[in-house]
């Protein structure tokens, strides 16, 4: 909702209001504060006409611009004179009246306009005349109310404007149906029939010469509402043959000098008034009437402290006030009766402290006080008759009268002295008398079963008294029992002074309690009542609670739907016999029918009100605003995660009962459950992860009903950079790099380990080779230098001794072992070819057997060879020399002296063993396969 006033422009959602002024040399802002007139366009941008001018307020950005004029010269200025009145048509052609300037038209979207003229009967037109009003009628004609000339109408094809109808001073246009046109003047009200032109004057009766500000055609109703300055609000009821009249003023109005009237789309009425402020008249949300005392009216309530109530055989009620005595309310005649029973003189004012109110079997009506004991009223000789209590001691203090179902009148009363609280009426003696019962306990509420047991509420538990027995039972709820009631199913409700209500049932001796965690408004329950429906009404110290018998549960109504206050009072409530409803509180009592209270299933429409980011303010325009919303609909967030915070401020747009309205909130993808915040309409996040989320909003209607219809905003928060999907692929692309640069690495200096490796192998075999191939040179060069050296000591004298052949076989070894050079090299070159050929191997054996046969003679070591006839083979005969060699070399070389080597050649079906064998040190077991490695030798010494 939207009121200018005289000090600038006033947005109202219900909870707050948000004003917009002018701010000196700012052209964003209101053209001036003097409010004058509000619309809106179609784009629902805010038209607000100023003293100084049209201010437009851009709904994306709340911020104004200002409408310019084009004249009839064609020259384009800024308008900065007084505004009157703005209107528009279902084409969106906004029509300014301007008080100086006549009418001006802008057309969709545009804010220039442009100035239309008026053609006075003189035939001459004008472009200088003041607009007092504009209105859209169903037909889209445009009714204008131009100063002292009267009613024009706007001639589209022309553009200009034409006089219908000269009418005196006219204040507003109002179009009813497709025919008809309301006039409001400062002398009444005239009708205009636009079919035949013709006016007349509307009986308004002794209001017929109203100033009139505005005219309201009630929408469900078709009742005109006439704004009046000074007389308040005129209701004419025009929907049948003979108008009815009737009139709001300030018993109900703030102020009666009406400056507008609107309706909204709840039918809720708004009047503004001149110095009074917004006053809200919304019948449906006012469930309960409230009567309470007017200062400045003595037929009014005479306080508005209500203690407790009575009905009276003329259905009259009788009101106890706390301190103002009684009252007696003809609802007939709508009269308040006053009776005080001790004056302002007399000592104290507890005499008027009506504590409870009964009527007896013979129409009396009976009233106890806290200071005056109790009174009857004797309806028969209409006096008021006091009524002594026969204590111990005087007794004045009585805080309740019941009456039970055999007419026995009981009283509770508070003695000064240590004596019975509970007391009866005894007809005959007419006077109260203590009951029977020892029972000293303050007693604050008293109720009757119908079987002559009463139930007594105290301090602290619930009692049961049989009239003959006594007390029966007694059950602890430790807190004070304010009010006993017991229904048509026969179960006992409990009120209590803190928690809540208990309902208890006799005959299974259940007990079960209800408090505010089941719905109920307050835990301090002061008063039960039960409708003909058979639901329970509670007054508490926050409200008035409904409890629904069928499906048990709660509804609630506070001060916004017409409740008194929402404290109530003690004692103060009954139950008339048109099954009417009474409560009373400290601000005057309210009544109702039970049957006319109902629930509310229209829902409010929520909108937002407020967005900032990282705390400060943004608008729709924000670059954290997706797409192009208004201010109120913002509904695409998307954040940088360094502002990655936000809050929303909200409202469902609930004017009559706005503070009943209940909100929760959700952020999907954070939140697991519903944020209840009961009237609290704003939310803050902080601190968001990068991703999206939807935050959903919800709100309930004025009978706390949920609407399935939730707000929605999807917000995204972005990463930051090195946490977007490209940098996430630049580091497994880097990491994929290293990854391979360092398997390359490691692979090369594997390799290059590997190859150092096996080149200082090689090198090591290399040197053993040599090593091993220098000693074996030396073994054959041995045998044949000694043989030499012989010859040249003997001077061939002992040629005979020498064997030549031993010279000639180690020669030929000394060949062989070049050979062998040369196979290393092909070895090193990793080429091992075999020659081969057929061969006597035991030829061969015996040739290398003979090589050491003198090494043997020297190390007189038995030298044996077992030979076999001739054996063929195939094979390569240097490399079986070789090894034949070697094997021998090694037996002889490890064998100590007077040792015995030995070759044998054995011979297999399809193979061939040959054997060397000596008694070295022999080889060990767990050498095993290494002897077939390259150059492998064993690091061991012979013993």
């Amino acid at each position: 909702m939207w009121f200018g006033t005289f000090d600038g422009l006033n947005r109202y959602d219900g909870s707050s209001f948000k004003v917009f002024k002018n701010i000196y040399n700012n052209k964003e802002t209101l053209p001036n504060d003097i409010v004058k007139c509000i619309s809106s366009d179609r784009g629902g941008n805010i038209w607000v006409g100023t003293r100084s001018g049209v201010g437009i307020q851009n709904n994306r950005t709340l911020k104004f611009s200002e409408l310019s004029v084009k004249d009839s010269s064609g020259n384009i200025e800024t308008y900065k004179k007084a505004i009157s009145c703005i209107s528009r048509d279902n084409q969106g052609n906004m029509f300014v009246g301007t008080n100086s300037n006549g009418l001006l038209s802008a057309a969709d979207g545009s804010s220039i306009g442009s100035e239309i003229p008026l053609l006075r009967f003189s035939g001459k037109l004008t472009y200088s005349y003041p607009v007092a009003a504009v209105t859209i009628a169903s037909d889209q004609a445009v009714w204008v109310a131009v100063g002292d000339v009267g009613l024009c109408e706007l001639d589209k094809k022309n553009k200009r404007l034409k006089v219908v109808k000269a009418l005196p001073q006219i204040t507003c246009i109002t179009a009813y149906n497709s025919d008809k046109l309301y006039l409001g003047t400062t002398n009444g009200v005239y009708i205009y029939s636009i079919h035949d032109g013709t006016s007349a004057k509307v009986d308004l009766g002794r209001y017929n010469n109203c100033n009139t500000t505005a005219i309201l055609i009630d929408d469900t109703t078709n009742d005109l509402w006439i704004a009046t300055d000074g007389l308040g609000i005129i209701k004419l009821k025009i929907s049948i043959n003979r108008p009815v009249i009737s009139q709001i003023t300030s018993d109900l109005l703030s102020s009666n000098a009406i400056i507008a009237i609107y309706e909204d789309d709840f039918s809720t009425k708004w009047i503004g008034t001149n110095r009074g402020g917004i006053n809200i008249v919304d019948d449906k949300t006012i469930q309960f009437k409230t009567y309470r005392h007017n200062p400045f009216r003595s037929n009014s309530l005479i306080n508005d402290f209500v203690f407790s109530f009575g009905e009276d055989q003329e259905k009259n009620i009788w009101i106890g006030t706390d301190g103002g005595g009684l009252d007696i309310w003809n609802r007939k005649e709508q009269i308040f009766k006053h009776h005080s029973f001790i004056s302002k003189n007399e000592r104290g004012s507890g005499g008027n402290n009506i504590t409870s109110i009964i009527k007896d079997d013979q129409q009396n009506m009976w009233f106890s006080t806290f200071e005056s004991g109790i009174r009857r009223y004797n309806v028969k000789k209409r006096v008021f008759e006091h009524i002594p209590i026969r204590g111990k001691t005087e007794i004045n203090a009585v805080w309740k009268l019941y009456k039970d179902h055999h007419g026995v009148i009981w009283a509770i009363c508070f003695p000064e002295t240590d004596e019975s609280r509970l007391y009866f009426f005894v007809s005959n003696k007419g006077c109260f008398l203590p009951a029977a019962h020892n029972l000293n306990e303050n007693i604050l509420s008293i109720v009757s079963d119908g079987n002559d047991n009463l139930w007594l509420g105290t301090y602290n538990s619930i009692i049961r008294i049989n009239k003959i027995n006594g007390i029966d039972k007694k059950i602890s709820l430790g807190c004070e029992v304010r009010s006993l009631l017991i229904n048509k199913a026969g179960i006992l409700w409990c009120g209590t002074n803190g928690r809540g209500i208990f309902s208890y049932n006799p005959v299974s001796g259940k007990l079960k309690n209800y408090n505010v965690a089941n719905g109920l408004c307050n835990n301090k329950v002061l008063n039960i009542e039960e409708d003909d429906k058979g639901n329970l009404w509670m007054s508490t110290y926050h409200g008035l609670s409904r409890l629904n018998i069928v499906n048990m549960s709660f509804d609630n109504y506070y001060t916004a739907d017409g409740l008194q206050s929402n404290q109530f009072y003690y004692n103060a409530s009954g139950h008339l016999s048109s099954g009417e409803l009474l409560f009373g509180g400290i601000k005057g009592f309210n009544i109702f029918n039970p049957d006319s209270i109902h629930r509310f299933y229209n829902f409010p429409k929520l909108v937002i009100t407020g967005v900032r980011i990282a705390n400060s303010d943004i608008d729709a325009t924000s670059t954290f605003v997706k797409g192009e919303p208004s201010f109120y609909n913002i509904d695409h967030l998307t954040l940088p995660y360094n502002k990655a915070m936000f809050s929303v401020d909200f409202i469902a747009l609930q004017y009559s009962l706005a503070e009943k309205i209940q909100y929760a909130y959700m952020l999907e993808g954070r939140d697991k459950i519903w944020n209840y915040i009961l009237d609290q309409h704003s939310l803050n996040y902080s601190q968001l992860h990068e991703g999206s989320y939807i935050l959903r909003i919800k709100s309930t209607n004025q009978s706390g009903i949920w609407n399935s219809k939730e707000k929605l905003i999807y917000i995204t928060v972005s990463p930051p950079w090195y946490r977007t999907w490209w940098a996430y692929c630049l580091y497994l692309l880097f990491v994929s790099s290293l990854l391979g640069s360092y398997l390359y690495y490691y692979r090369r200096q594997t390799s290059l380990q590997y190859q150092m490796k096996l080149e200082k192998e090689l090198n090591e075999n290399k040197i053993s080779f040599f090593t091993n191939i220098s000693h074996e040179l030396r073994t054959p060069l041995t045998l044949i230098v000694n043989p030499i050296k012989e010859l040249l000591h003997n001077n061939g004298q002992t040629i005979d001794l020498v064997d030549i052949s031993t010279v000639y076989r180690n020669s030929r070894r000394l060949l062989s072992l070049v050979d062998q050079l040369l196979l290393f090299k092909s070895s090193e070159k990793e080429i091992s070819k075999l020659n081969l050929a057929w061969l006597d191997i035991s030829e061969i054996c015996q040739e290398v057997f003979l090589c050491f046969k003198n090494q043997v003679l020297k190390k007189d070591i038995q030298y044996k060879f077992e030979p076999s006839g001739p054996i063929y083979v195939l094979g390569d005969r240097e490399k079986l020399d070789i090894v034949l060699f070697n094997l021998l070399s090694n037996a002889i070389k490890y064998t100590p002296k007077g040792g015995e080597v030995s070759l044998r050649i054995v011979e297999l079906n399809n193979s061939i063993e040959i054997f060397v064998s000596d008694t070295g040190i022999g080889i060990p077991k767990e050498t095993g396969n290494k002897l077939f490695n390259k150059f492998y030798r064993l690091d061991q010494k012979m013993n």
